[in-house]
């Protein structure tokens, strides 16, 4: 059972525009090549026995293998361009097996990257998002729960009008009415994103990704590009009453980093 597939990609994608108050110039240079890749291996490890398909799936010993345990209070700043909603102009699926059905929903809705954003503004107007090292998404497909545990690095800016996201994921499909595991694979991604302007803002995402079973033998090895045009402004903070499952308020939290890092005169008022 196959289980690299676009849901998780809708849920994960950073898909965003820029504001108009900080377009370049029409006679901008195109953004530089990105140099820096990630280096994405042939093999991965073999998951512990306990996930081989045909036995039971106990989710407090997944979290605990493949979950960080604990958030720190740990922010960085994001760009700008990376929390608007933009809405999806053309896909160049390259080697990638996505049908019809998958396509034409994907451009009938604008996209927000709203689902993994955990941030804030600052009293100057800098993007901070929440460092969570690993994150748990389950999803139902009606006979199966598919469970997916996904470490992540920081999004990291290459230059002013390019970034990289890179993760790496556990999925383990589950049998609901006997608990079992029916499949289990990785999945190492890695996505740059561009910012650049051809007849109005654009962000392209470059996304490349290979699947592994559950022996660490690579199954898909695929490259796609989407673009997606600006759809207005669409950051939306989080609440300042939003908690962390363990009762920290987030809000809290990112006055406390401002402070304890010489920055309390960009503590909002």
């Amino acid at each position: 059972m196959k289980l690299f597939n676009i849901g998780l990609l809708q849920c994960l994608l950073l898909c965003c525009a820029a504001t108009a108050s900080a377009l370049p110039g029409k006679d901008s240079a195109p953004p530089p090549a990105l140099q820096a890749r990630i280096r994405m291996t042939d093999t991965v490890p073999e998951l512990q026995a306990a996930f081989s398909p045909g036995n039971q799936f106990d989710l407090v010993k997944a979290k605990a293998q493949f979950c960080h345990q604990g958030i720190e209070n740990d922010w960085y700043q994001v760009p700008e361009y990376l929390t608007h909603w933009c809405i999806r102009n053309s896909e160049d699926y390259g080697d990638g097996k996505l049908g019809a059905q998958d396509d034409e929903a994907m451009h009938k809705r604008p996209v927000a990257n709203d689902s993994i954003l955990v941030r804030y503004k600052d009293a100057t107007g800098q993007c901070w998002r929440l460092f969570q090292p690993s994150e748990y998404i389950a999803r139902d497909f009606g006979d199966t729960i598919h469970h997916s545990f996904i470490s992540e690095d920081k999004i990291k800016s290459t230059s002013p009008t390019e970034s990289r996201l890179t993760y790496h994921s556990v999925e383990i499909a589950v049998n609901k009415a006997t608990n079992k595991i029916v499949a289990a694979s990785q999945q190492m991604r890695d996505t740059v994103y561009t910012w650049t302007e051809i007849d109005r803002m654009h962000l392209i995402s470059k996304i490349h990704v290979r699947a592994f079973d559950f022996h660490g033998k690579m199954t898909d090895d695929e490259h796609w590009t989407i673009d997606t045009i600006d759809g207005g402004p669409g950051l939306h903070e989080l609440p300042h009453t939003a908690k962390l499952p363990d009762g920290r308020v987030l809000w809290e939290m990112f006055a406390e980093y401002l402070k304890s890092h010489g920055m309390a005169d960009k503590v909002p008022g």
